[in-house]
């Protein structure tokens, strides 16, 4: 099953842990910003939550470039 199948289902919740630089925050953000759904991320420092955020605004820039253009 892979986490895009998860995160159809009616989960309540899911822990992801894997390496550094494996792809973890792209495995959860990308399905979660395309499905519509409540994604909540946990970061030790104040400095990965800045970047991670900085991340996801381009990712979310990008989907809604797609969307726009699909129109």
């Amino acid at each position: 099953t892979t986490l895009w199948h998860k995160l159809l289902e009616d989960t309540t919740g899911i822990c992801l842990l894997s390496g550094t630089g494996s792809g973890k925050t792209e495995a959860v953000l990308i399905p979660s910003l395309v499905l519509d759904k409540r994604l909540i991320m946990i970061y030790p420092t104040k400095s990965l939550v800045d970047d991670q955020i900085e991340r996801a605004k381009s990712y979310i820039r990008r989907l809604l470039m797609h969307k726009i253009h699909a129109k």
